[in-house]
């Protein structure tokens, strides 16, 4: 049986190379942007490996951010999706 696309399982699996060496994407990019506006802090502030609980974004600003996410990218992601990681976000919009 296959996991729905947005499982947290499915989030970061099967991942191409370049996304698991860190290299840097358009999505990293969109995701980095709202996330510092979010918190009100700096991209360099955090990377793609940082967990959101590290952050201090608990389960309701998870579904806000994945929302930006969806209007800022004019898309729709899977709001039962569970990212724990900056990178994670990222990879629900390398999803669509």
């Amino acid at each position: 049986m296959n996991k729905p696309l947005c499982s947290p399982e499915n989030i970061t699996e099967g991942r191409p190379d370049r996304l698991r060496n860190g290299a840097e994407t358009e999505a990293d990019q969109l995701v980095a942007k709202i996330l510092a506006e979010h918190l009100r802090c700096a991209p360099s502030d955090f990377s793609r490996e940082t967990k959101l609980e590290q952050l201090g974004i608990d389960s309701v600003e998870r579904v806000e951010l994945i929302m930006k996410l969806e209007d800022a990218a004019d898309t729709t992601l899977c709001l039962e999706a569970q990212p724990r990681t900056v990178g994670d976000l990222a990879d629900l919009l390398l999803r669509v």
